[in-house]
């Protein structure tokens, strides 16, 4: 017989509820929702069997369906004892019942990156300086990380021969693309940006470093140049979508970019250490 229920909310424990909290953020692109928690008393102590039990923590909301789940981080400032610990390898460290305290530890942390050549289209310096400012100017409001205006070709692995020599065999001209408008997403990498219209030149491209690379990637999906990587709410994101007017109808990429970088990218850390590996400019 089907019992009828609704799913409410997830209690994690650690004993750094703020990280716990900063990798929900990261990783899944929750927002916290709500004050801070600090609960503690008689009743807190007769529920956990503790003396001068003590909770602190915040209710974090899943992206992006307004309906999802809460999930609610919260610290025991008693240390839990080592052997509730259980070590896995699959980014979660360790769940298990300490049944004395009735207690449960979650020790979380990121997945292994992998390392990853993207290929950039950049714009020509005219068009450039207008993202770099925007980017800038973004980045300062919004305390977000800044980053050089581009448009992502392919992500290929780092095998095969050095960029540098891949570029030399690319035989391309500049490349002009249409936009389409503005755009938002709750993915950190598509924050915010500046969508294009594709065209063949664009995908002969994609075909070619595939080839040089000697790889199946394929030309990213919904070409794009991004204006800002940060997690924010809908609700500022159409905000800026309606603020910013953009002086342009068509772009022209000149050059193209071979940039080393940690995948899954999800983190300002993870946008302030990409480096430029390789670079070619085109002509016609």
């Amino acid at each position: 017989m089907a019992i009828k229920a609704k799913y409410v909310h997830t209690n994690l424990i650690a004993r750094d509820w703020k990280k716990l909290v900063r990798f929900y953020g990261d990783v899944f692109g929750c927002i916290p929702t709500g004050p801070e928690r600090d609960l503690s008393g008689e009743w807190l102590d007769r529920v956990t069997s503790l003396s001068a039990a003590r909770l602190r923590g915040l209710h974090l909301r899943l992206q992006p369906r307004r309906s999802a789940a809460l999930v609610c981080s919260k610290l025991f400032t008693r240390e839990i004892p080592k052997e509730t610990l259980l070590s896995f390898k699959s980014g979660v460290d360790g769940v298990r019942s300490h049944r004395a305290r009735s207690t449960t530890h979650f020790c979380l942390r990121r997945m292994p990156k992998s390392i990853a050549l993207v290929y950039w289209l950049i714009p020509a310096k005219s068009q450039r300086d207008f993202f770099s400012e925007t980017i800038r100017i973004l980045s300062k409001q919004f305390n977000a990380p800044c980053f050089e205006p581009h448009l992502t070709i392919i992500v290929t692995p780092e095998i095969g021969l050095s960029p540098g020599k891949i570029l030399k065999k690319i035989r391309t001209s500049p490349i002009a693309l249409r936009v389409r408008g503005i755009g938002f997403s709750y993915k950190f990498t598509k924050t915010f940006f500046v969508r294009f219209t594709s065209s063949k030149s664009l995908a002969k491209l994609a075909v070619a470093l595939a080839r040089e690379t000697r790889s199946r990637a394929k030309l990213a999906h919904d070409p794009h140049v991004s204006l800002i990587y940060k997690k924010m709410p809908t609700s500022a994101k159409k905000e800026l979508t309606s603020a910013i007017q953009l002086p342009l109808s068509t772009v022209l990429f000149d050059s193209i970019k071979a940039v080393r970088c940690a995948l899954p990218t999800k983190t300002r850390s993870d946008v302030e250490a990409w480096r430029v590996v390789a670079k070619k400019s085109l002509r016609w």
